[in-house]
C-alpha cells in the first residue's frame, strides 16, 4: 500500500524572465535526492540537469549543454538552483553545511 502511493507532487511551473522561458521543476524521488552529491564542485549543474523540465516533462539540459550553461549569468543560475532546492525541500543552510564539511575534510 505504501509503495503504491503516488506521493511525489506534480512539477511546478517556474518563470525565468532572464531566459525568456517557463521551466518546470521536477519533484525529486528519494532516489533522486540521495544520488545528489552536494559536496561535489559541480552540484549546481547536477541540480539543474536533474530538476529542470520542459512542458512535456523532458529534461531542459543534458550534460552536453554544460559548457554553454557555464557561460550563463551566475546570479540567474543561483536563483534557479535556489528554486529547485526549495521545491524539493532542501534548505540552502543544509547545502552550505555540506559544502563546509567538504572543505573541512579536504583540508
Amino acid at each position: 500500500m505504501i509503495l503504491a502511493a503516488k506521493d511525489c507532487p506534480d512539477n511546478k511551473k517556474f518563470n525565468v524572465p532572464e531566459w525568456g522561458v517557463d521551466v518546470w521543476l521536477k519533484a525529486w524521488s528519494h532516489g533522486d535526492r540521495i544520488s545528489q552529491d552536494f559536496k561535489s564542485e559541480n552540484w549546481y549543474e547536477q541540480v539543474l540537469l536533474m530538476t529542470l523540465r520542459d512542458e512535456k516533462n523532458e529534461p531542459v539540459f543534458t550534460a552536453a549543454d554544460l559548457p554553454k550553461l557555464r557561460e550563463k549569468n551566475s546570479k540567474v543560475i543561483d536563483k534557479v538552483v535556489a528554486e529547485c532546492l526549495k521545491h524539493n525541500g532542501v534548505s540552502t543552510e543544509a547545502v552550505e553545511e555540506a559544502e563546509k564539511n567538504s572543505e573541512t575534510s579536504q583540508s
